[in-house]
């Protein structure tokens, strides 16, 4: 059968007829409803950022010699996450349905997936655009860099975009035994750049780095260079979107369908995120009960579960270390917000203890079972929360003992708050099914508000991570170990005997 764009216009014009298919109503009110979340929503928060930017301390921090340097890192860095993110949602995706018709046929992948790539290339391109126009707009109005500067930037920075995007579909074609080698080579590579700055000048995101808004000069030169380099990237786009399998896409295609039926109906944490977890790889054969002692054999089994994940398992101990950090040095970093870096570390924290709360897991699995075990389920909780205090407990000594070695102050904060979030953990996996009155309809100018109250129900640990951290980390940045200490102390009790109601009601 030989290629036709009518095929395709056949396919989608029948596909767009179908019974549950939007109508010219239902994008009308798409867009009126995107108009207004931009305009009400949008708009101030930007406006927010930007006089926040606009602070001395920040702005300082903007205009820094070394920033450009920074910026390189930074970026490097994005490619490499979007290079991990490729093998588990790539940008060249469809719906199960279209994955079928038209991706599983003779036809050349390059034309039949170049829409949905398209998209999420300009979606991802949008976003650094906004981004690097964002931070510009500051450096520009107050006169610190030129018009031209924060032009080149933006400019950059959408380059960095569809650079950006085909390292994401690299990694889509990779696949998971693969993308990992390319996320570990621009790792490794980013890493270089920021210990040697030399070495930027050989990197793509160091020429971004090198059009930050710190000369009085645009240098054309490297924007040429980059110019280039995103071109040639692009004449690759065709040839791998042909290499893309079509297991491979329909295994994504109804990863991400399933993903999203089950966020939909409140389950977004057992079954969509469950869905994406990695599969044991070695280690089958270990022993994981070897001592009599429950707490060391809970443990001893905790840990030798999350080995069998070797990624995974060092993944969640880069981000556990990397939020103890921000957790540390949130009081002695001039110009950031205690309570914003006190947010951020707490956030980390608790995603990274995803990676080794799957006791917790289990015992919420075996407390709305018939007892199989010796333990009650209360018993259950405490003996697996032995593994993941250790770890979180290991990891805040570490990052608190190699910062205060170099004499730069440091917060003690993270311990306490690191072992509350293990507490939330608990408190997370003993969450009961998603409440039927919350799936209420809410009618507003915006539409059914009733998706907002079932988001916050599911990242109810989220939030309370993200508050906590803020909370204590803004009161021992300002002093108020008493105030701080308080706050810790209640905020465990409250969510330890709300744990306890959980497990009972199971």
């Amino acid at each position: 059968m030989t290629f036709t764009p009518d095929r395709l216009r056949s396919v989608r014009a029948v596909y767009r007829r179908r019974g549950d298919g939007r109508t010219r109503g239902d994008i009308t009110y798409a867009v009126y409803v995107g108009f207004l979340a931009l305009l009400t929503v949008a708009a101030p928060w930007c406006w927010g950022i930007g006089l926040t930017l606009a602070q001395p301390s920040l702005l300082s921090i903007l205009t820094d010699p070394n920033a450009d340097h920074m910026v390189g890192v930074v970026c490097g860095l994005v490619l490499a996450g979007l290079a991990a993110s490729g093998a588990v949602r790539g940008p060249a995706l469809l719906s199960p349905f279209f994955t079928a018709v038209l991706a599983g046929n003779d036809l050349p992948r390059s034309r039949t997936l170049r829409r949905p790539f398209i998209q999420s290339a300009a979606l991802l391109t949008g976003i650094l655009m906004g981004v690097a126009l964002l931070a510009s707009t500051v450096p520009v109005t107050t006169g610190i860099a030129s018009a031209w500067n924060g032009m080149a930037f933006v400019a950059a920075a959408g380059c960095f975009g569809v650079l950006g995007s085909v390292t994401w579909l690299s990694g889509q074609v990779l696949g998971d035994k693969h993308a990992g080698r390319l996320t570990a080579g621009l790792l490794i590579a980013s890493l270089f750049t920021w210990t040697i700055p030399t070495l930027g000048v050989l990197a793509p995101w160091g020429w971004v780095g090198r059009l930050w808004m710190t000369g009085s000069s645009v240098n054309l030169w490297v924007l040429a260079g980059l110019l280039l380099v995103t071109a040639a990237a692009a004449m690759r786009v065709s040839k791998l979107l042909n290499s893309l399998t079509g297991t491979a896409l329909m295994d994504q295609s109804l990863r991400w369908q399933a993903a999203g039926v089950s966020a939909f109906v409140g389950d977004a944490a057992a079954a969509a995120l469950g869905s994406f977890r990695a599969q044991p790889q070695w280690g089958r054969t270990w022993p994981a009960a070897t001592c009599n002692h429950a707490a060391v054999r809970f443990f001893v089994r905790d840990f030798i579960g999350t080995l069998r994940t070797p990624k995974r398992f060092m993944t969640g101990i880069i981000f556990l270390l990397l939020g103890n950090l921000t957790l540390v040095l949130g009081p002695s970093l001039l110009g950031m917000p205690a309570w914003l870096l006190g947010g951020m570390g707490g956030g980390l924290c608790y995603l990274a203890l995803g990676v080794f709360s799957d006791g917790f897991r289990h015992a919420a699995e075996a407390a709305s079972a018939p007892p199989l075990y010796k333990y009650s389920n209360t018993q259950l909780y405490a003996l697996h929360a032995v593994f993941p205090l250790v770890v979180t407990l290991a990891c805040s000594v570490i990052v608190t003992a190699s910062v205060a070695v170099t004499g730069v102050p440091v917060s003690a904060a993270a311990v306490g708050i690191s072992v509350l979030i293990v507490i939330v953990r608990a408190y997370d996996s003993a969450k009961s099914p998603l409440p039927v009155s919350l799936l209420t309809p809410m009618p507003s100018q915006f539409g059914d508000m009733s998706t907002v109250t079932v988001l916050a129900w599911q990242a109810d640990a989220l939030l309370v991570s993200l508050a906590a951290g803020a909370g204590l980390l803004a009161l021992t940045s300002s002093g108020s170990l008493l105030a701080a200490t308080t706050l810790l102390a209640g905020a465990a009790l409250v969510i330890l005997a709300t744990t306890k109601r959980r497990i009972r009601s199971q």
